[in-house]
């Protein structure tokens, strides 16, 4: 309404001034003024206007408000505008109002934690952002937000900080689980590396700090991306013999151990003394330590590792004992003494580089397995291999890096976890509780050296992380599968580390099961993959094919490596094609190879991993 009745002002003053022309008065050059009124806390300012039709407003500025406009009343409901107004004629001179209207500035807050943005928000000028629940972090306390957001007058990122709480480090005697105290440091904060300790132990030689019971990566430090307590296990080999082994009391005692071929198959029995009931299922058998060897209720031997241990086998009415001492090598079970298992014998082992500088030296019991070291780079040259087997050492040995300058091999040095079934299973060398199916008492592979992944890792040069298989089981079947059960995949990773490299020989059991489709395998490879990619988001996952072998028919295997070669294509893995190897003639059941089997899919894998030039 008041602008209307300020237009109807400016034209009455004009019509007086066209009867005061009529009436040839002298005429005057008269102004039309408008007076802002900035409403920003400054004085009016006023301004002549020349031109109706642009009008010059003043510059104006209102620390956190944008200005919107100009107004013809103070309730801000009009806007201004001159539109029918002339300033020709003007008898007087006219001063008229505006006033500026300004909207509040609003501001982006954005609340961030480690790179991850957490909250964003617009708040107005002067006012507080409402900052989110910051989220823990492990090792870290939060402590506070980097900026005061409770007035706000910009663009703001703020960024949590924390700060590093203290960490423990407890060690483990590997050996029989017992905590060592007095070792030095005891704890750490997160973000800063802590060189390990060497430590000595009377008559032992210390082998090294690892991240669990089953690992073979040896640990010097802790970096500085570990974030929570840590356990570490503690590995020794006996120098001199602290022990006295002893046979128990007895009342008849074998007379030695027989090795006999049946059916393809070589078995080891002990040989009874004449007298006592001969029929072994008379009989529950035993020996004194199972990680040495175990028999079976027919008296059959399986080997496990070198060493020497008591074979017992207990009448079940009688109760009278039958025992003798074994001693175990990769060669398989022979008849021992006491002398002999008390006369304890060891050997050095050395590995040294291309040029003969020595890597590492450690010391073995004899028949026993050396852990090979990561293969040293040589300059313009791959790593090959090591000259000798680091297993069923009998002597002082050399083991010396091979190389050459016509191949490739980006896999040395690198850490490996094996997701696998059976075939990839070894006992002691699996978390505890997974069915395994390696050391088998008919079978030939009487140490993990001499299995096929660790042919492949210690011909690459590289370190057994962690293996991850499970005897029986599939991709898409069963709650011990690699998909299904995610505490299964969760032993990939170890505390804070994760492998540099995942290989993944699966699919065996799920061809061979007719209660596996190929649409579910399919399904539930897929899985397996995206949670392992999850759970290590840096490690480089290898795909294995399945080989010819007489567990599945051949459609079968052709249909399920199909989906695994398209699954290496989809993702850009490497795909190791060991569909092409036939483990047929090395089995010794349907599915399981004789070592001549680990070594054909070890050579195959070794010869697609590392490339000519």
């Amino acid at each position: 309404m008041k602008i209307k009745m300020i237009v109807i002002s400016i034209i009455f003053v004009l019509l007086l001034g066209l009867v005061a022309c009529g009436e040839e008065e002298e005429k005057k050059d008269y102004k039309l003024t408008i007076s802002c009124v900035l409403n920003n806390g400054e004085e009016n300012v006023d301004i002549v206007v020349t031109d109706v039709n642009n009008v010059m407003f003043p510059q104006a500025s209102k620390e956190g408000y944008e200005l919107v406009g100009w107004y013809l009343d103070d309730d801000l409901s009009e806007e201004f505008n001159l539109d029918g107004v002339s300033l020709e004629g003007l008898t007087t001179d006219i001063k008229i109002f505006s006033y500026a209207k300004w909207k509040i500035c609003k501001y982006q807050v954005s609340f961030v934690a480690d790179g991850v943005t957490l909250s964003s928000q617009k708040v107005e000028y002067g006012k507080g952002a409402t900052a989110p629940q910051a989220p823990t972090k492990s090792g870290y306390n939060f402590e506070k937000w980097d900026k005061d957001y409770s007035v706000v007058k910009e663009d703001m990122v703020v960024t949590a900080i924390y700060k590093a709480r203290p960490l423990n480090i407890t060690y483990y005697n590997q050996d029989d689980n017992t905590v060592i105290t007095g070792v030095e440091p005891t704890g750490y904060v997160a973000g800063e590396a802590v060189t390990l300790p060497v430590i000595e132990k009377e008559g032992y030689e210390f082998e090294g700090w690892f991240l669990n019971k089953i690992s073979l990566t040896p640990i010097t430090e802790i970096p500085t991306y570990a974030n929570g307590d840590i356990v570490l296990y503690a590995r020794f080999t006996e120098l001199v013999k602290h022990q006295v082994f002893e046979l128990p009391e007895a009342k008849y005692h074998f007379t030695g151990i027989r090795k006999f071929e049946s059916n393809g198959h070589t078995y080891y029995q002990p040989i009874f003394p004449s007298g006592p009931d001969s029929n072994t299922q008379s009989y529950d058998w035993s020996t004194s330590d199972e990680s040495i060897a175990t028999v079976s209720q027919w008296s059959s031997i399986t080997c496990k590792s070198a060493g020497y241990c008591v074979l017992i086998a207990t009448h079940k009415t009688s109760k009278f004992q039958i025992n003798c001492v074994i001693k175990v090598t990769v060669d398989g079970a022979t008849f021992a003494t006491v002398d002999d298992a008390n006369n304890y014998v060891t050997h050095k082992v050395t590995f040294v580089d291309g040029d003969n500088n020595v890597i590492k030296t450690q010391t073995v019991v004899d028949g026993g397995h050396a852990l090979c070291p990561a293969a040293p780079t040589k300059e313009g040259y791959a790593f090959i291999g090591w000259d000798k087997n680091c297993y069923d050492i009998k002597e002082d040995t050399t083991i010396k890096a091979l190389y050459s300058n016509e191949y490739v091999n980006d896999y040395a040095g690198k850490t490996f976890a094996i997701i696998g079934d059976s075939v990839s299973t070894y006992q002691s060398v699996i978390p505890d509780g997974y069915s395994c199916f390696y050391p088998y008492p008919t079978g030939d592979t009487n140490d993990y050296n001499q299995t096929w992944w660790m042919q492949t890792i210690n011909k690459l040069g590289g370190l057994l992380f962690v293996n991850n298989s499970y005897s029986g089981s599939c991709v898409a079947a069963g709650g011990t599968s690699a998909t299904s059960n995610d505490v299964r995949l969760v032993t990939t990773a170890i505390q804070y580390e994760r492998p540099d490299v995942i290989l993944i020989y699966m699919g065996s059991n799920d061809a061979a099961s007719s209660a596996v489709s190929e649409a579910s395998f399919k399904n539930l490879y897929k899985v397996m993959i995206d949670k392992l990619k999850v759970l290590c988001p840096n490690s480089e996952i290898i795909l294995m094919e399945l080989p010819a072998s007489s567990l599945y028919s051949e459609t079968r295997r052709a249909a399920f490596n199909k989906i695994i070669d398209d699954y290496a294509s989809e993702y850009g893995f490497k795909l190791v094609s060991t569909g092409n190897v036939n483990i047929k003639p090395y089995l010794l059941d349907s599915a399981h190879p004789y070592t001549s089997g680990m070594t054909a899919i070890a050579e195959y894998i070794c010869n697609e991993l590392v490339t000519k030039k």
